[in-house]
């Protein structure tokens, strides 16, 4: 169970009114920060998904891609960027993180 959880929806409310970019989801008989254990808790693995698709969609819309025919987007520099791989990256970052903590 998220111990937070009531600071973290007052949180959510203040940064959406602020227009600070904001997801809140609550994940049912999950505790506080289970995406750090996705090594031996696997139903973290799609959260930290979430996580990636999350940033990859605020940084596309911040930057203001725009989508070609091939369903990637074309930054200022006429650069294609795919938002998948930024996904990708972020979720990878957010697992490495956790393994580079405990010295994996």
């Amino acid at each position: 169970m998220e111990t937070l959880l009531p600071q973290v929806i007052k949180l959510a409310a203040h940064a959406r009114a602020c227009g600070v970019p904001t997801v809140l989801q609550s994940y049912k008989n999950m505790p506080h920060v289970f995406q750090a254990f996705a090594d031996i808790l696997p139903s973290a693995l799609p959260a930290i998904d979430d996580i990636g698709k999350f940033i990859a969609g605020v940084f596309t819309e911040h930057h203001g891609l725009v989508k070609d025919d091939h369903h990637h987007y074309q930054g200022s520099n006429g650069k294609q960027i795919d938002p998948d791989n930024i996904r990708r990256s972020a979720s990878s970052a957010l697992i490495g993180s956790r393994e580079d903590s405990n010295g994996y």
